[in-house]
């Protein structure tokens, strides 16, 4: 489907001060971008996404903490201010395996907007940072961290409370996987083939882990 991309994927390229720079600056300019941008399509927003968040726990029963947890991001979410510096189309899955880079031209392509949702810019961040963080060593995704940072504000702005919350940017990122587990593991069939079977145990495991600060006060702390 992507044939046409050239480069490598993000995360198949050793670690560099640099891919992080542009890394960053890639979601500097599509921001950026989001802000002047009026889609052809009309993509959800974070209030729809939460509708159907519901809707899932719902029908398939979820624990009450589940339910809990949607009731206070909603709550966060409605009183968090948003203007056109802090609120728009985000890519939502801004992850290195969806971003190629090609080292002859010095070119990052972003794919898989499949996800794309009317949010905070920070969830785009929060997104970012959180992916390479199991990926790198504690002093590594330090550097890459604030060599990210760097490349994004080399484009955008970025507004300092709002990326105060980015710990609950990441608590509606597992709320929804959450629900997209839940809704998947309901579909069951006779004489399932093993890798199924895994993959049922893989997705149990993350929805457990998703699910550890559900129902919690939402607390922080500089």
């Amino acid at each position: 489907m992507f044939k046409e991309v050239s480069g490598q994927r993000l995360d198949r390229i050793e670690y560099s001060d640099g891919l992080y720079y542009g890394y960053g600056e890639m979601l500097g300019k599509l921001h950026h971008l989001s802000q002047k941008y009026t889609p052809a399509i009309e993509h959800p927003d974070w209030k729809q996404r939460l509708q159907w968040t519901l809707d899932v726990l719902k029908e398939y029963a979820a624990p009450e903490t589940a339910l809990n947890e949607l009731s206070i991001l909603n709550s966060f979410f409605t009183t968090l201010p948003a203007d056109p510096n802090n609120y728009g189309l985000v890519h939502y899955d801004f992850e290195p395996d969806n971003i190629f880079y090609d080292e002859k031209t010095s070119q990052y392509s972003v794919i898989d907007f499949d996800d794309a949702v009317v949010h905070w810019f920070s969830l785009d961040i929060e997104q970012a940072l959180d992916s390479i963080k199991d990926e790198l060593p504690e002093h590594k995704w330090e550097q890459a961290a604030k060599q990210f940072f760097s490349g994004y504000r080399s484009i955008k702005s970025t507004d300092e409370a709002i990326l105060f919350f980015m710990p609950v940017f990441r608590r509606y990122v597992d709320l929804f996987g959450y629900a997209r587990c839940l809704r998947s593991l309901h579909e069951k069939w006779d004489n399932e083939p093993d890798w199924m079977i895994g993959l049922r145990v893989h997705l149990e495991r993350r929805m457990d882990a998703r699910s550890k600060c559900f129902g919690k006060e939402i607390v922080l702390t500089k």
